[in-house]
């Protein structure tokens, strides 16, 4: 068939929908129906692409179907969307089902709306954590609205205030601890920002707010660490692990890490921890009375739930505490409640979002840890650094448990 004939065939035929004869203009010229080199159809010069469906019109030519993006504007006369200006169009993260890695999909959407009391934040760098893996999964505390964007924190600027939010906030350096954070723009409260120190890059900005902040808060707030006391943490070579042992070490506490390969031991080592377990080669608690004379450990940090939460009890010591922030295992049993008498044991849950609904506590610990971050006291070792569009592989990765420290998205 022809270009002329084809031309012809598409003017009698408007079933694809995009446009039709009346109220559309038509470029024939050679350069906008070759595709690659080989004549395929005509353009349309309506928009074609959608920012919230991601479908693609087709003008049909035999058996081909190619979509043709316009250039300057996103939108879907399918879909009845209206076309939103690229400058409008952001690159994000979404899934629209639950499951593995593989449902994280790379997408155009349209930048989040203004509304009063929110700032907007262009986003440089968006830290990854375990719970961005249950959000996925659909087996975190919130369940996803699909479909969903994952992501807790990230760092960036303030390019726009909302109507009554203050004018100095814009151009500021911050970090943002809110939500649907993997995306190149995030609104939030101002109450949702730290501000972010020059000394302290957008690469570390991204690295500290939900990992930092857990770890301090578990061993200065929901207890309280220091000179003589013993720290049991599980997961030692992770984000939050290794940040835990060094605080632990800075109260001066005795610090016990178990961790998975004597790779990940060295990380935990250079850490400072006292004492590496590698729990698949023994039993930790067995272990830990060995290296205590059977006293066990005041305090046990444990993100890994049903595997480990038996043994975690065993280890420790009268008056002991049994911290638990996460449950990559699975969720525990229940607690037998009079199986804590004998020891006076104490089982506690850790969520980091609860410190936010308490400004002084959320304050004290912010300024505790950029204190650290800027005095070189603690150190934010950054694992895995990829782009955005590669969230699916440092899911993968932290699921598979290949990393060490904190993962890290880009959205330069």
């Amino acid at each position: 068939m022809n270009i002329k004939k084809r031309e012809k065939n598409d003017e009698k035929d408007n079933s694809h929908g995009c446009c039709s004869q009346a109220d559309s203009e038509l470029d024939r010229s050679p350069a906008q129906y070759r595709l690659r080199g080989r004549p395929q159809r005509r353009a349309c010069k309506k928009p074609v692409r959608s920012a919230q469906c991601s479908c693609y019109t087709t003008h049909e030519y035999g058996f081909r179907k190619v979509p043709v993006p316009v250039p300057g504007v996103i939108g879907c006369r399918l879909c009845n969307l209206d076309a939103v200006p690229v400058h409008k169009i952001m690159k994000t993260i979404r899934f629209h089902e639950i499951g593995g890695p593989e449902v994280l999909r790379f997408e155009d959407v349209e930048r989040p709306q203004m509304a009063p009391n929110r700032v907007l934040i262009r986003i440089h760098a968006i830290g990854v954590n375990f719970a961005d893996t249950l959000l996925r999964r659909g087996a975190y505390l919130a369940q996803p609205k699909l479909p969903e964007t994952p992501g807790f924190e990230a760092a960036g600027v303030v390019e726009e205030v909302g109507e009554n939010e203050d004018s100095n906030l814009l151009g500021q350096r911050v970090v943002v601890l809110g939500e649907r954070c993997y995306a190149e723009y995030v609104t939030a409260l101002p109450s949702q920002l730290i501000r972010l120190p020059d000394e302290i890059s957008f690469e570390q900005g991204a690295a500290f707010p939900v990992q930092a902040l857990t770890a301090y808060h578990m061993l200065y707030t929901t207890d309280r660490v220091g000179p003589g006391r013993t720290v049991l943490v599980h997961a030692a070579a992770g984000g939050v692990g290794l940040l835990a042992v060094q605080m632990a070490k800075l109260a001066g506490a005795r610090v016990f890490g178990t961790t998975s390969s004597l790779e990940k031991a060295k990380v935990v080592q250079d850490a400072g921890a006292d004492e590496i377990i590698l729990y698949n080669e023994t039993d930790f608690a067995e272990k830990v009375g060995q290296l205590t004379e059977q006293r066990g450990v005041d305090i046990v940090l444990d993100s890994v739930g049903r595997a480990t939460f038996r043994e975690s009890l065993a280890s420790l010591a009268p008056f002991g505490h049994l911290i638990s922030f996460g449950s990559a295992s699975g969720r525990p049993d229940p607690v037998d409640i009079g199986s804590l008498y004998a020891r006076s044991l104490k089982v506690s849950a850790f969520w980091l979002f609860t410190v936010t609904r308490t400004p002084e506590v959320a304050q004290r610990g912010v300024r505790q840890v950029l204190e650290w971050i800027m005095r070189d006291k603690i150190n934010l070792r950054i694992g895995l650094k990829l782009p955005l569009e590669q969230a699916a592989v440092a899911h993968q990765r932290m699921e598979a448990r290949q990393t060490t420290g904190k993962i890290l998205l880009t959205a330069d």
